[in-house]
Order: structure tokens, then C-alpha cells, then sequence
């Protein structure tokens, strides 16, 4: 009778023992499957450290650089470590030779993503689960001209000149040029508060406390551990229009033919002529989407980082400046064109790549079924991390790898062929690279070398007049930000000035 007096009046229960038992049941499933995880895994897992009953390794990672802490288990564990977080197995590859081994070399079974507990976009704008579609992406986004990107530099530098906003709206008012053809007097900050509010939506959902309980998905928000769910319709209201409004108002000017050249643009060429097939109206709004979304924050990022890095080292920006004044003059702002023959101001962005990971540990694998390596099993379902920062940080390969160093980058005054690039860890692996790297790196190209060629970037002074000293610091989380600084910038000289101000039809 009690089971069926449960039955029937189970949808009166309080909300209150409705999520007690859910807890309750997450707990002895919790259980059992790490006895099971135990018994099956225990002698062929990767090796790691113990953990605690039921938690797991939950608090042997600080909230802090955990990228660190990662990379020192490999004096005691190796290079390929594994962990647990509430019985679920993350598997964390310090070394590039594990990163090759399984993110490229299996990437048929390593390309998947861990779903979240709570799915932000209903478009798969933002961090997918593997559908096989990446190459069609990487394919249809890598052969972008050079062109829209040129342009839209000239319009940052005139920006930054002017006024001094955040800088990350500076670039996204770059990217929505880049990828839409919106012209710079037709993006309102609209778009940067949508970007803003959803970014810390997408940090709540990937949080790892969220993501390893799945019952969290059922707790009122009342209750304490339920008040980021008041927050997951509007995220889910903001990721929508990020990826509808800039393409809508794109269209407007497509249709009465005054869109600027653009990601946009190519993209319809090919929808159109029906050279690409699967490719369609709806496969272009998610590649746009997902290039403004991901490369407000690479881009900006990257470039908080560079600023940060000239104010630190002036050497490195007065041996940039006299590159530029070589190779571009003083009559002209840099060109794409002009990349071939600026091998340290490409130093510079390749260090600046390495030097700040936006990532740390990469987007996060999802191994597709069990298999073997090196003698263990990495199971199926486990978490695969790649701990970017530490590949990118080691002093055998990288000497003083904590110092900004470009020339780490060259041989005799040219790219050295036989250097290794960070770009390939920079932008993801195997089949889950980045489909927007070749366009990121345009962006910040352009970026940097316009800035440079007419701008010193300088330590802001106090009410004294002194220097306030810089310090490269970075913040922690699913993307590291430099921490931040103040700067100041000024018009290397008067024909500097004066090229910035025609580069939009502003001559005085």
C-alpha cells in the first residue's frame, strides 16, 4: 500500500524531498559506479593521485591556475594523469606526444564534448558535441580573403585613437565587420551586452560543479546550489540573438546591395552558385555566430595580452617599430600583403599565443568508446583534457618559457620552419580545431601590426606623473583573461596620425 499511496500522491510531494531523493540517488549511483570504475579500472586507469571516497579528486584542484597543479602531478605521475570528480574519470595530457597520440592521431574517437548538465544554446552555436560537420566548417571558413580583414584593422586603430572603450568591444565591433559587413557606424553596444551577459551564462554552465552533478538540473532555484538556473533562459534568449540579430541586419544590407565585404559575403557566394554542398542558409548563421562569439574573446584576449607584454618588454615593441618603418614606411598603414615580410612582427603574435593561453586546458574531449594507451585504458565517457598551458610552458622546449621572447621564433631573421607553433595548440585539436583560426590570425595580424606602426604603447602615469608599474597577471576559469592593467597610447609622430584619420576619409 505505502508504494502505491507513493504513486498516487507523488506529484504533491514538496519540491524540498523531491530533490533530497534525487540527491540521495545521485549519491549511491555515484557510489556503485565507482566501485564498478574501481573494480574495472583500477590497475590499468592512468596512474593519479587517490582521492577521497565518493568526492574523488574534487579537492586536490585548487580554483586557482589549476593548469598548474596538473602539470606538477607530472613529477610524481607522468605525463598522461588521471583523476576523479565525483566518480566521473578526466584523464588531463601534459606532454604533446599524448596530445598527438590521442587528439589528432584518434580523433575519429577523441572529437566528442562532455554535454553540460544545462545546454545554453539551442542552436549548437557554442560548444557543440561532435557531429562530424567540423571539416565542412574548417572548410568553409579557412579560405576567407584577406581583404574585409584589412579594412577592419584601419577601423580598430581609428577607434582606439579616439576613444578609449573597452578594448573587447573594439574587437567586436571588428568581428561584426569582419564576418557580417556591418559597417562600424552601424553596431550599436548592443551587441558587446548580449556577448557580455551570455559569457558569464556559458562560464555558470561549464562550471565544474554543474557539470559533474547532473541532479543539479532538478534543484529549485530557491535552494541554495539552484540559483543559476533563474539565469538559463535569458542565456539561452541571448545566445539566440547573438547568432540572429548581426545576421538579420547583415541581410538587410545584402539585399539592398550595401553590404562591405565580409565572411558573409564569400559565404553566400558559395550558398549561391551551389559549389558547396550542404551548405545552407541556416550552416552559414552558425558559422558566423560561432566565429563572433569565439573570437571576441581569442581575439581580445590575445590582444590584452600583447598590450600588456609592450609595456613590459620595450624592447621587443622599439625592434617591432623599426621592422615596420623598414618593410611599410611612414605613407601607409600594413597590409595582409605585407605579412611575408614581417617575420617578427609574426614572431610577436605567435608569442603572444603562447606566452597568455586563452584556454589553459583546452575545450574539453569526450573519449567515444574504450581503448588502450600505453598499457592503460582510457574509458569511454571519460573527460579528456589537454593542459595547453603546460605544453606551451615547457622550459626544455620553450627556455625561460615565463618570459615574452619572439626571437624564440626565428632563425636568422625569418620564421624558423623548425620551431614549433603554438597556433597548433592555440586553436584546438584534432578534428575539434577551431574552424575560425585562419581568420583569428588576420585579425590579430592586422591588429598588431597597424598598432604598432602607428602607436607607442605606453604604462599609464599617476596624479604624479610617474609610471603605474604593469604586472602580467591572469585571471582563472574556462577562458584566463590578463588581469587588468592600465595603458595609454599615443601617435608615434604627426604622419602616423594622419594616416589613421584618412584610413577612414577623415583627412584634416
Amino acid at each position: 500500500m505505502s508504494a502505491l499511496n507513493i504513486t498516487q500522491h507523488g506529484s504533491s510531494s514538496s519540491p524540498t524531498s523531491l530533490t533530497i531523493s534525487l540527491a540521495l540517488l545521485h549519491v549511491f549511483i555515484v557510489f556503485v559506479t565507482q566501485r564498478f570504475i574501481r573494480k574495472r579500472y583500477r590497475k590499468i586507469l592512468p596512474p593519479g593521485p587517490r582521492g577521497l571516497p565518493l568526492l574523488g579528486n574534487i579537492y586536490d584542484i585548487p580554483q586557482t591556475a589549476p593548469w598548474v597543479t596538473y602539470r606538477d602531478l607530472t613529477d610524481k605521475y607522468g605525463d598522461v594523469v588521471s583523476i576523479r570528480l565525483l566518480g566521473h574519470p578526466v584523464i588531463v595530457l601534459n606532454s604533446l606526444a599524448a596530445v598527438n597520440d590521442l587528439l589528432e592521431k584518434r580523433s575519429a574517437i577523441y572529437s566528442d564534448r562532455p554535454a553540460p548538465v544545462v545546454s545554453i544554446s539551442r542552436t549548437s552555436v557554442l560548444i557543440p558535441c561532435y557531429t562530424g560537420s567540423g571539416a565542412s566548417v574548417s572548410s568553409h571558413t579557412t579560405t576567407t580573403g584577406a581583404a574585409p580583414v584589412a579594412s577592419s584593422g584601419n577601423t580598430f586603430n581609428l577607434c582606439l585613437l579616439r576613444d578609449q572603450r573597452n578594448l573587447r568591444e573594439l574587437i567586436q565591433l571588428t568581428l561584426l565587420n569582419m564576418g557580417y559587413g556591418l559597417p562600424a557606424s552601424d553596431v550599436t553596444s548592443h551587441y558587446a551586452d548580449l556577448l557580455s551577459d551570455m559569457d558569464s551564462g556559458v562560464s555558470e554552465a561549464y562550471h565544474p560543479t554543474i557539470f559533474y552533478i547532473p541532479w543539479l538540473r532538478y534543484l529549485p532555484r530557491w535552494l541554495p546550489g539552484g540559483t543559476w538556473k533563474s539565469g538559463v533562459q535569458k542565456w539561452r534568449l541571448q545566445a539566440d540573438s547573438i547568432r540572429e540579430a548581426p545576421f538579420m541586419a547583415a541581410m538587410k544590407l545584402v539585399n539592398n546591395g550595401t553590404v562591405e565585404p565580409s565572411v558573409l559575403t564569400e559565404l553566400f557566394g558559395k550558398l549561391q552558385s551551389g559549389e558547396t554542398p550542404g551548405l545552407d542558409q541556416e550552416f552559414v548563421k552558425a558559422i558566423l555566430g560561432a566565429i563572433f562569439t569565439a573570437g571576441a574573446d581569442t581575439t581580445s584576449g590575445s590582444l590584452f595580452a600583447f598590450f600588456c607584454a609592450m609595456i613590459i618588454y620595450p624592447e621587443v615593441q622599439k625592434r617591432a617599430h623599426e621592422e615596420l618603418d623598414a618593410v611599410v614606411g611612414p605613407d601607409r598603414l600594413p597590409e595582409h600583403s605585407d605579412r611575408p615580410s614581417l617575420p617578427y612582427i609574426s614572431a610577436i603574435i605567435k608569442e603572444v599565443l603562447r606566452w597568455h593561453n586563452l584556454v589553459p586546458l583546452g575545450m574539453s574531449h569526450r573519449c567515444m568508446e574504450d581503448n588502450e594507451y600505453r598499457g592503460w585504458v582510457i574509458p569511454e565517457d571519460a573527460t579528456i583534457l589537454a593542459n595547453v598551458w603546460a605544453i606551451l610552458h615547457d622550459p626544455e622546449r620553450f627556455p625561460e618559457p615565463d618570459e615574452f621572447r619572439p626571437e624564440r621564433f626565428l632563425k636568422d631573421g625569418q620564421l624558423d620552419p623548425d620551431a614549433f607553433d603554438p597556433v597548433t595548440l592555440g586553436f584546438g585539436s584534432g578534428r575539434r580545431i577551431c574552424p575560425g583560426r585562419h581568420f583569428a590570425e588576420d585579425a590579430l595580424f592586422i591588429n598588431i601590426a597597424s598598432v604598432l606602426h602607428v602607436f607607442d604603447i605606453l604604462p599609464a602615469v599617476d596624479e604624479c606623473g610617474k609610471p603605474i608599474p604593469v604586472e602580467y597577471t591572469a585571471t582563472s576559469g574556462l577562458i584566463s583573461s590578463v588581469t587588468p592593467f592600465q595603458y595609454s597610447i599615443r601617435s608615434r609622430t604627426s604622419i602616423a596620425e594622419g594616416l589613421v584619420q584618412e584610413a577612414l576619409g577623415e583627412e584634416e
